[in-house]
């Protein structure tokens, strides 16, 4: 049984992309906003990890994290950010806030389903 991913990302193109990548490996639903994302995970699907852009609208990665882990529900399910932005402070927050990984943007992909695998294997409770 292949691991369920939850990517959420709002450009359309590389939401093709991801999906090309991920879906060789992994079960994968993609969401282009964290609203939605919210909507899919409030219908029941659990996925094994989140992939999530840092840049969205309405709602940036940090603030998403913070919801996630403050959830009774969701508050076990590892994140993966992925973003164009090198702010270490940034980084340092999404990773403090709960975040497995932070990769950056342009991302080579077998390190993407490297890092991915790493933080399944690693979080045996719920992958």
């Amino acid at each position: 049984m292949k691991y369920k991913i939850l990517v959420i990302e709002d450009d359309a193109p590389l939401c093709y992309l991801l999906g090309r990548i991920l879906r060789s490996r992994f079960d994968v639903d993609i969401q282009n906003d964290p609203i939605s994302a919210m909507g899919w995970l409030s219908l029941g699907n659990l996925p094994n990890l989140i992939l999530c852009d840092f840049d969205l609208p309405g709602v940036n990665g940090l603030d998403f994290i913070q919801n996630i882990k403050q959830s009774g529900v969701y508050s076990q399910i590892p994140l993966v950010m992925l973003s164009g932005t090198s702010d270490k402070k940034v980084i340092d927050q999404c990773l403090a806030a709960g975040a497995s990984e932070f990769l950056g943007k342009p991302f080579d992909p077998s390190e993407l389903i490297e890092s991915i695998s790493k933080v399944l294997k690693s979080d045996e409770t719920y992958a």
